[in-house]
């Protein structure tokens, strides 16, 4: 996943566009919109800024808070740790390192997928990230690629700011 500004691309392995960020320009809600190859709305984010804890809600189209993405372990400069809530209920974190550029994420006690974050010359000189995102459903168990993709990008709202 690699963008500039505040719109982006996930891509599959062989480089095809899966989905697309879109941003909504002057809004004061900050909300970004996942889209499918066709164009379909399928979800979206919003960065909350104003509260005790950062958080980056996740939600489909009907219901915005559907889950939230909080972080913790905010005492440690080396750790950025976040909970994942769905309607409320704590069902998977995020453990890793932001300059460390590598984190996974655990639902219900699983680890469903790692995130590494590579350094170009875009990343470098544009402040344009771009994600290395790799998925292992267990078990036979799907994992829901757009929902994985969201938390991507909930990640770089909450902690990539802090660099």
């Amino acid at each position: 996943m690699s963008w500039t500004g505040d719109d982006a691309k996930i891509k599959d392995s062989s480089g095809n566009t899966v989905f697309k960020i879109h941003a909504e320009l002057l809004t004061l809600s900050q909300r970004r919109y996942l889209v499918d190859a066709h164009g379909n709305r399928i979800g979206q984010l919003r960065h909350k800024k104003m509260d005790i804890k950062p958080a980056v809600y996740i939600g489909t189209l009907d219901n915005e808070k559907k889950v939230k993405l909080t972080t913790s372990g905010m005492f440690n400069p080396l750790k950025c740790d976040a909970r994942i809530k769905v309607d409320g209920t704590t069902v998977g974190k995020v453990r890793g390192n932001w300059r460390a550029k590598k984190f996974s994420i655990t639902m219900h006690g699983v680890e469903v997928a790692t995130i590494g974050r590579k350094r170009t010359m875009a990343s470098t000189f544009m402040d344009a990230d771009s994600y290395h995102i790799s998925v292992r459903p267990q078990q036979g168990q799907p994992v829901d690629l757009a929902f994985i993709s969201l938390i991507t990008i909930a990640l770089d709202e909450l902690y990539h700011e802090k660099e």
